[in-house]
């Protein structure tokens, strides 16, 4: 295993402990709690297997779309009257979360894979709209600032393309801590 890929897992650890200590602190349920480490986990997975392969599968983001879908049933039953909110929520942090990158993708003639624009909306589906957006913005500061480094010091083109995953679950992490 790759000192990378061990920075990833040591930050999903540090993710678990903290998050442990947000949702004690604001009074998360136990789904949304459960719904967190779910993503944190396939992100962490997801971000490994994209520094590897350059890949975001299909496959995956389908399970960890199932795996929301099952999790709307405790939290349809749990909470009867935010039935409503709790589905508008999904489907407009899934749609906001892949717009958002989609026209970006659009604008900079294919800077994003489409794993990548997928994943923001299967992010979006889990925490909706407020928290995906911010995701994604700590996500683009954390890649920029990456890639400006590299560049600096020309070890990567202004044309080389990074795996960006890993500063999606780096995004996603910070978020989540800030209670997002």
């Amino acid at each position: 295993m790759k000192k990378k890929e061990w920075m990833l897992y040591a930050l999903l650890v540090c993710f678990l402990a903290g998050f442990a200590w947000v949702a004690h602190v604001l009074s998360y349920g136990p789904v949304k709690v459960i719904r967190y480490v779910v993503l944190a986990v396939g992100v962490c997975y997801l971000a490994v297997r994209d520094m590897r392969s350059r890949v975001v599968p299909n496959r995956f983001l389908l399970l960890l779309l199932a795996v929301r879908c099952v999790l709307f049933l405790p939290e349809l039953l749990l909470y009867p009257d935010y039935r409503m909110q709790f589905l508008l929520s999904a489907a407009e942090g899934a749609l906001l979360g892949m717009a958002i990158l989609a026209i970006g993708n659009v604008i900079c003639r294919h800077g994003m894979g489409m794993g990548d624009i997928k994943l923001f909306g299967v992010i979006g589906f889990y925490v909706g709209p407020v928290t995906v957006v911010a995701a994604m913005f700590v996500s683009l500061c954390f890649a920029a600032v990456y890639s400006i480094v590299l560049l600096c010091r020309k070890q990567i083109g202004a044309r080389d393309e990074i795996a960006f995953v890993p500063f999606v679950f780096a995004g996603l992490v910070t978020a989540g801590l800030l209670g997002a």
